[in-house]
């Protein structure tokens, strides 16, 4: 497999490494603590018709401003890239506008659990 500035060099995109051989989980942290809004996809979604998302779920693609970052997996690691891409961002927003949507016909509801009295285990076994 080519190695990462090969690839961004092919697309003729403007393209900024974020981070680079890193692990899925802290690719996803990294993306959900520098961006404004996290949109979760699922595996195999394409990012900018080109980079299919693969790893560990769940994936996290951030927006902040008009920058999108994003994980890329290649055979040296993990890598968080940053680019400007309006098309992909509003796609993103259509898509998570489109789950809510379907999600409120269902009429699924976020569960919060909320636990009132710390259980002691050891009275359990008495």
């Amino acid at each position: 497999m080519a190695c990462i500035k090969e690839i961004i060099s092919r697309l003729n995109l403007d393209f900024d490494i974020m981070l680079e051989r890193v692990s899925f989980k802290e690719a996803r942290e990294f993306i959900e603590k520098n961006s404004d809004e996290v949109c979760y996809v699922e595996p195999g979604y394409k990012v900018l018709g080109e980079f299919d998302i693969i790893g560990v779920p769940p994936f996290a693609l951030g927006i902040k401003g008009d920058e999108l970052l994003f994980p890329i997996v290649i055979d040296h690691g993990t890598f968080v890239l940053k680019t400007r891409s309006e098309e992909e961002i509003n796609r993103l927003r259509e898509r998570e506008k489109d789950r809510v949507k379907a999600s409120v016909k269902k009429g699924l509801k976020a569960e919060v659990h909320v636990y009132e009295k710390l259980v002691d285990y050891r009275s359990l076994y008495k």
